[in-house]
């Protein structure tokens, strides 16, 4: 995994929790690598950023 800083770990874990309906089917379509057997991951925090969508092939 890339690094990150840890203080926005918490951050990540709210915008996790107060997903919008249209972000909850999104994602419940995209859980355990169902499309394509790609696994993505929400609202990941990469370097000084918290992304929505992160990608592993």
């Amino acid at each position: 995994m890339l690094k990150y800083n840890r203080r926005l770990k918490q951050t990540a874990r709210r915008l996790r929790a107060a997903m919008t309906d249209a972000e909850q089917r999104l994602w419940w379509r995209l859980r355990g690598k169902q499309l394509l057997g790609v696994q993505f991951y929400r609202h990941k925090p990469i370097g000084n950023y918290v992304v929505d969508l992160f990608l592993l092939p």
